[in-house]
């Protein structure tokens, strides 16, 4: 009887903690971006819209570019893993891959990663206003934060067509 009740109990704790990695902080696109010195380094689960362009990769709460620029970890980094998995594959598949395969698909979901951020971004400047560097993430270093995705999961493609795309009829 007790071995049937330690069984029942492993088994629920087993259950309940599966898709919620040890570690992981679930938090909003928005807490994040209203503080993301916080969130640096930080391990955490967000789950947003996944706008791809031409200049674009972000995970935001709407379907805008105001966002976390989304990065895929170094393969020569020893503690970030991507999961290659059929999630992760489901997201890909559902972008733009510009070579044409021409969509506006509305893509929604949920990525475990780290979080790096920056105070400010563009140039860094010496005291005599030399430029040393640059700081910030994606295009042109817009961004104040990233994240560096270990997993995906719950990825939904809504496919539609992009109508900008379409050439226009002849008259």
């Amino acid at each position: 009887m007790h071995k049937k009740c330690w069984i029942v109990i492993l088994t629920f704790v087993m259950v309940s903690t599966i898709g919620f990695a040890p570690g992981v902080e679930k938090v909003t696109i928005e807490e994040i971006l209203n503080n993301p010195l916080a969130f640096n380094g930080s391990i955490v689960q967000i789950r947003g819209y996944i706008i791809s362009g031409m200049e674009t990769f972000v995970i935001a709460d709407s379907q805008t570019v105001d966002g976390i620029w989304i990065d895929y970890p170094s393969v020569d980094d020893p503690e970030l893993k991507l999961k290659k998995d059929k999630e992760l594959q489901k997201m890909i598949d559902g972008l733009p891959d510009w070579k044409g395969k021409k969509n506006c698909n509305i893509i929604q979901a949920t990525i475990n990663g780290k979080i790096e951020a920056v105070d400010k971004t563009g140039f860094i400047r010496d005291s005599n206003e030399k430029i040393i560097g640059v700081q910030g993430f994606g295009h042109l270093r817009m961004y104040k934060v990233r994240i560096l995705v270990q997993s995906v999961s719950d990825a939904s493609v809504q496919e539609q067509p992009c109508k900008r795309w379409q050439p226009k009829a002849e008259e």
